[in-house]
């Protein structure tokens, strides 16, 4: 693994990781979770996978698991705006449901660009945000997921993550789950 890493420290404690940490699933969560996780791993193309924001749920066990903050399962602690890995290191990366609480999601764009090899796939989900969402998101805010209230940064629906994506990227394919939320397949070309 080492050979595709720049100098970090593998490993270190996030200070906020008992503050975010989820300490059980609700069944609602675990639901959704277990939809989208379907989803991508029918579209994932498995060799070196970079699973972005995974917490403690990597897409697949083989996955290279990158978090802001330190789970059980995490193999390298950074954000997804500076990723310590060499350029084109991986052939495949996902990230889901992470880009809407990026302070700056064009530079994490760019990130995924430098460090994705040429033809490689990138999958990425977040809520598509529409009248129906909103509804969804305020009460899920404000009951099960009160912990999330104020931790997205950014709002995207299908035309603003293609606009977003397209500059870098091939856009393959955009599916929606569930009306709420969206998983877009791209290609480095």
């Amino acid at each position: 693994m080492a050979f595709f890493i720049k100098n970090i420290n593998v490993k270190k404690e996030g200070f906020l990781n008992n503050i975010l940490k989820i300490n059980f699933i609700n069944p609602i969560s675990y639901i959704w979770l277990k939809r989208r996780q379907y989803i991508v791993k029918k579209i994932l193309k498995k060799s070196r996978v970079l699973d972005i924001g995974c917490g403690e749920h990597k897409i697949i066990h083989e996955a290279i698991g990158l978090d802001l903050y330190s789970y059980k399962k995490i193999d390298i602690i950074s954000d997804a705006e500076n990723m310590p890995f060499l350029n084109e290191s991986f052939d495949s990366i996902v990230m889901l449901e992470v880009i809407e609480h990026l302070k700056n999601p064009e530079k994490a764009i760019k990130e995924i660009y430098r460090i994705l090899k040429k033809k490689g796939q990138v999958i990425i989900s977040t809520p598509n945000v529409n009248f129906s969402w909103k509804i969804i998101w305020w009460l899920w805010s404000r009951t099960f997921g009160r912990k999330w209230l104020n931790l997205h940064t950014n709002e995207f629906n299908e035309i603003t993550l293609v606009k977003l994506f397209s500059k870098y990227f091939k856009i393959k394919n955009i599916r929606k789950v569930n009306h709420w939320i969206l998983i877009l397949e791209c290609v480095k070309i």
